[in-house]
């Protein structure tokens, strides 16, 4: 197991460099719905799920300092979806309900699941978890 440190973690510093960026700059300057309304949402789960698991290990709720897991990921993506698209457009009064929103957590959830588990058996959509599967049915015929 790696010893995960998410301030060295490529992912969680790029997305959140694009994520300043296009906060503070873009958003103000272009004029684009996927800039305004989407890019932000896709750069939630790599900006935000690293310094979790950091809290996770501080308060020892989680044992390992190593990469966000396949369950994980989709935790906070079911968390977040809840949180942001049904409780505060309803309870706070903040942000409209908008699946598309959702759809953009799924991207950036499966986007970073796959940098951070690309090695991992458990990989959803892994190749060599399909071809060894397909491999073992067709042998079995």
């Amino acid at each position: 197991m790696l010893n995960y440190c998410f301030w060295k973690d490529k992912l969680f510093l790029i997305s959140s460099l694009i994520y300043f960026f296009n906060t503070y700059y873009l958003k103000h300057l272009i004029k684009v719905d996927f800039f305004q309304n989407y890019l932000n949402d896709i750069l939630l789960i790599p900006c935000a799920l690293p310094p979790l698991i950091y809290l996770y290990v501080k308060l020892k709720l989680r044992n390992q300092k190593s990469f966000p897991t396949t369950l994980e990921v989709f935790s906070f993506f079911i968390f977040s979806s809840f949180v942001f698209e049904c409780l505060g457009p309803k309870y706070l009064n903040k942000g409209v309900a908008d699946y598309f929103d959702i759809l953009a957590y799924a991207i950036g959830g499966i986007i970073s699941n796959y940098f951070w588990n690309k090695n991992s058996k458990l990989l959803l959509f892994s190749k060599t978890l399909v071809f060894s599967n397909f491999k073992r049915e067709k042998e079995m015929t």
